[in-house]
């Protein structure tokens, strides 16, 4: 019979640093915004490919953008991406308090 670890040890055996965590939230908020994406380019009835032909780019690309590869794409490759679906792209630098539209 297989042995099954306890959760608690599984725990005490799992290195955590503060970088670990934050890389793994930066990575799972990516992976949400290409889902995010993904839903609003299906609620037009647009596929991957359709986009990109819009966007010029490959299928391949689109895909990319929307399982949240967003660390690797350029501004103008989101906007892109935005314009096909309808839409635009707005930036907005958040400060303690302040915050201002950049593009």
């Amino acid at each position: 019979m297989m042995e099954v670890d306890q959760w608690s040890d599984v725990r005490k055996r799992r290195v955590t640093t503060p970088q670990r965590v934050a890389a793994a939230t930066s990575s799972l908020s990516d992976e949400i915004a290409g889902y995010q994406l993904s839903v609003l380019r299906k609620s037009r009835g647009l596929t991957q490919r359709q986009v990109a032909e819009i966007m010029g780019v490959s299928q391949r690309r689109v895909s990319a953008v929307e399982r949240g590869d967003l660390d690797h794409s350029e501004i103008s490759t989101i906007r892109s991406y935005i314009g096909a679906l309808g839409g635009h792209v707005r930036i907005v630098a958040d400060f303690k308090g302040e915050s201002a539209q950049i593009a």
